[in-house]
């Protein structure tokens, strides 16, 4: 699946998702990002619920992307807002953070900001890698991992209970980043 820049997708349900099984390239550009937000989100696309101020924006107004196993995921001036809604029936590996990987995930010059719990989660073997990117106000963590290689560059991690969290199997390359105001740094 390829998404042109200036795409906005907005997410109705709590228990919307993505489930990226192939190839997720999503190639915004500096003047034209691609969303993947609430459909409360009237901050970009306009008024979608046609509700005026009566309803914000929250973390939890949608599920996630999950990359799975053998998937690719190439986001490029992406920004995920309000995501990582927990409180569904699934399976404990399936449910958490805006972006759920057990794939590749390449994200750079992109945004994960204002989700429940994880901005991103990896349970299982896989491999991130972020770059000129920005990761904040997430409920818990900017990144969790218990498992994969995890290379993060010249990027912001922010506002968060932790910036990072790496635990078990997991190989973590910090190049040149930034962390602010996150209670435990990583």
């Amino acid at each position: 699946l390829s998404i042109d820049p200036g795409v906005i997708v907005k997410f109705k349900y709590p228990s919307s998702k993505l489930d990226v099984y192939g190839t997720l390239n999503a190639n915004g550009t500096n003047d034209n990002k691609i969303y993947f937000t609430s459909y409360k989100d009237d901050t970009v696309g306009g008024d979608t619920n046609a509700d005026g101020n009566t309803t914000l924006p929250q973390p939890k107004d949608w599920r996630q992307i999950i990359i799975y196993l053998g998937a690719n995921a190439n986001l490029n001036y992406s920004v995920f807002r309000y995501g990582g809604n927990t409180s569904l029936n699934c399976s404990e590996y399936t449910c958490f953070g805006a972006i759920n990987n057990k794939g590749n995930l390449n994200l750079v010059n992109s945004e994960i900001s204002q989700n429940d719990r994880y901005g991103i989660y990896q349970k299982s073997t896989g491999i991130i890698t972020v770059n000129s990117s920005t990761i904040d106000k997430n409920t818990q963590n900017g990144i969790y991992a218990e498992a994969g290689n995890i290379t993060i560059s010249n990027s912001t991690i922010s506002n968060s209970i932790r910036g990072i969290s790496v635990s078990g199997n997991s190989n973590l390359t910090l190049n040149n980043n930034i962390f602010a105001n996150n209670i435990i740094a990583a």
